[in-house]
């Protein structure tokens, strides 16, 4: 049975660069990511990590009219280390 262990937060509140957060893994760790932007019309975002994981996009829901969105990933493989 899966069992939530931890959590991260990270990013920044503005410009358009790539957003970064950092989590000390155990090994075997799935990583499920819920990121949510504000004035952000990218329908397709993507998600990766610094160990070459790779990520399946869940959903990606609009919210309002301003384009806020709400994006969930899952890492298709768990954590091989901690790093």
């Amino acid at each position: 049975m899966a069992t939530y262990r931890t959590s991260a937060a990270g990013g920044s509140s503005t410009g358009t660069s790539d957003r970064t957060c950092t989590i000390t893994p155990a090994v075997g760790d799935l990583f499920v990511v819920f990121c949510n932007v504000d004035t952000n019309t990218n329908a397709a975002p993507t998600c990766s990590d610094n160990n070459g994981g790779s990520y399946s996009l869940i959903a990606c829901l609009a919210r309002g009219a301003s384009a806020h969105r709400l994006s969930v990933f899952v890492r298709t493989s768990t954590l091989a280390n901690t790093t």
